[in-house]
């Protein structure tokens, strides 16, 4: 009960997605999801924590489970540790988790004869399963633009997840319109009237949880206080027991 009510109060758990060479300030709460306890205002590590490189290996199962190469930045003893997390990391009380989701993102140029080009990184997830098409879909920015991208990492062989023959399946709208559909290959450029999108670059996300707080020191004195509270109510009855 005391646990249950600490984290409700102090409890902070948060979410975060990164791409390969990505480096966020977790000052600036970059979460995707943050649930944080009633007496918390914000949750805001002091630290930076990059992802230099993400690899995918083969679980128990059988199954592809992601295994991230980070870095970490102390931002109060100016340190730097770099690591791979295989189990949870902790530091300055936060507990830092490798998450089981990962994709590939998937990188767009739009060049236009006059002004700057624009480029937009889509993160696409993979189907039930842990198996491809890893799929995204989403405005390009400001431009009038939606894509709807089914990517595959091998064109070849569909079911593999492992970059070979890398390629999607792409569906582009302008302003509702459909003025694009078929296959793109990596480096490969779609012409359209007088602008060109270009399949630019291929990289992996994954995502991490960041816990705090989260009260298992009082979760465990429960526990012994609970068994010592059993022991002294036992030694009461047989005192009583011995008086009577």
């Amino acid at each position: 009960v005391l646990a249950f009510l600490y984290q409700g109060l102090f409890g902070k758990r948060a979410y975060l997605r990164l791409m390969e060479t990505e480096e966020v300030d977790l000052r600036t709460s970059p979460w995707l999801y943050e649930r944080t306890g009633l007496l918390v205002g914000k949750f805001a590590p002091q630290a930076v924590l990059g992802l230099e490189r993400l690899e995918i290996v083969k679980g128990k199962d059988g199954s592809p489970v992601p295994e991230s190469h980070i870095y970490l930045g102390d931002l109060l003893n100016l340190t730097e540790s770099h690591m791979t997390l295989k189990e949870p990391f902790e530091f300055r009380g936060v507990t830092l988790y490798q998450a089981h989701e990962w994709g590939y993102v998937v990188e767009f140029l739009l060049m236009r004869p006059q002004g700057p080009h624009r480029r937009m990184f889509y993160f696409t997830e993979p189907k039930e399963g842990l198996r491809p098409p890893f799929k995204a879909k989403g405005d390009f920015l400001d431009t009038g633009y939606e894509f709807e991208i089914a990517f595959y990492p091998d064109l070849m062989h569909r079911e593999n997840w492992q970059l070979e023959l890398p390629g999607a399946e792409v569906i582009i709208r302008k302003n509702g319109r459909k003025v694009f559909s078929g296959r793109v290959l990596f480096s490969q450029r779609v012409r359209l009237e007088n602008e060109t999108f270009y399949f630019a670059g291929i990289s992996r996300w994954t995502a991490f949880i960041l816990t705090a707080d989260q009260g298992e020191p009082l979760l465990y004195a429960g526990f012994v206080l609970t068994i010592l509270g059993g022991f002294l109510l036992y030694g009461a009855f047989l005192f009583r027991r011995d008086e009577a």
